[in-house]
């Protein structure tokens, strides 16, 4: 975790070292894939970006997003039970307050913004306070991990005497804002300190098996969540994996979590559905307007034909979709009545020449980078 918390810091110098031209297409990327895959709302927890750069994607696609300033002022050091204060806290809070200002509630009706702890294993006690105030104050969400690695707790003992979760719960900053992502690893108490307090999880179970991590099946925290009636989302997430779309997301939260039952009615592709759009609403506080097709909402909706061998003759289309399909049957994507995808391609920017020219000007930077490290 220590190592973690160094990378994660790292990951500013990053940020602030990209063109303004690599970053507006690294987010005009970004965002096009969650779109060709059918998603019409992201949540940003941090971004290796700068959340002008997406806002900016934001208004150019037409999804919607909440973008976050990126919530870390300190490491653990590896090999030391101490916490560095590497960011100045007040400058931290000063940038998260910017973003809020800027983008919370946007005119457009497209952006919203929420403060981010990134991890506290990389916030000081002074950060995470400060973001429950600009929270508070905004009325926002709490982008965050918290207990997501098996080794977090541990270090959380050395470095700040209790446990992950045991350290928001003392700092008195568990609440219905949070959400926290991959929580697997909680302790008994915990697990009630979480429930009591209504914080959303998301998960990403397709982020897991590939790289040996068997966090589903090993705490069977989700599912402990769930039969709880607790409040879980499915999400996607970055990595050096390919990880796929939101498809893929319930198609792993439908198997995946029966399986590690042992029972095929906890997750049932509605439900994994549901968590997929209006649980993931409700995190972010948007369930008002988007998350499910009703009367005064905004008329997001995708198609995927079922005229192929993979549902000939079969009787549930969502449940074949979830077994066969995935993010490259998206036909058509529509948020707020306006059509970004159709036919499988964008509506208002040529892919491919996106694509050539992301990957030209990210090549060009990481070169920039390698040099700059070598010397």
């Amino acid at each position: 975790m220590g190592a973690v918390s160094v990378i994660f810091d790292g990951f500013r110098a990053v940020t602030a070292a990209m063109p303004p031209e690599l970053a507006r297409l690294a987010a005009l990327e970004s965002l096009t894939s969650q779109l060709r895959s059918g998603t019409t709302t992201v949540g940003d927890f941090g971004s290796i970006n700068r959340p002008d750069a997406l806002a900016a994607a934001v208004l150019e696609t037409g999804i919607r997003a909440v973008v976050t300033a990126y919530g870390v002022d300190g490491v653990c050091t590896p090999g030391e039970s101490t916490f560095v204060r590497t960011q100045d806290t007040a400058e931290v809070l000063s940038q998260t307050s910017v973003v809020l200002e800027r983008y919370n509630r946007h005119e457009s009706g497209l952006l919203r913004a929420m403060p981010s702890i990134l991890t506290h294993i990389s916030a000081s006690d002074e950060l995470m306070l400060g973001v429950d105030e600009l929270a508070r104050r905004f009325d926002t969400p709490i982008a965050t991990h918290i207990a997501a690695l098996d080794t977090e707790s541990h270090t959380s003992r050395e470095v700040f005497g209790c446990r992950s979760i045991e350290r928001w719960h003392r700092l008195g900053l568990l609440s219905p804002r949070i959400i926290s992502a991959h929580t697997a690893f909680a302790d008994d108490d915990e697990l009630g300190w979480l429930l009591d307090a209504g914080v959303h999880i998301t998960h990403s179970p397709q982020r897991y098996g590939a790289t040996g991590e068997n966090v589903i099946t090993s705490t069977k925290q989700i599912l402990r969540l769930l039969n709880a009636k607790a409040p879980v989302s499915l999400s996607t997430d970055g990595g050096p994996l390919p990880v796929g779309g939101m498809p893929e997301a319930m198609r792993m939260g439908w198997l995946a979590y029966n399986e590690a039952a042992g029972d095929s009615t906890v997750v049932t592709p509605m439900r994994a559905l549901s968590m997929a759009t209006l649980r993931g609403a409700e995190a972010l506080g948007w369930a008002a307007e988007i998350g499910s097709l009703s009367v005064d909402k905004k008329a997001d909706l995708i198609t995927v034909p079922i005229n192929d061998f993979r549902y000939r003759g079969m009787r549930r289309p969502l449940q074949s979709f979830l077994m066969a399909g995935g993010s490259g049957d998206v036909d058509m994507v529509i948020a707020d009545g306006r059509v970004l995808v159709e036919d499988r391609k964008l509506t208002f920017v040529d892919e491919r020449e996106l694509a050539h020219e992301f990957l030209a000007a990210a090549t060009e930077f990481a070169r920039a980078l390698g040099a700059d490290i070598s010397s």
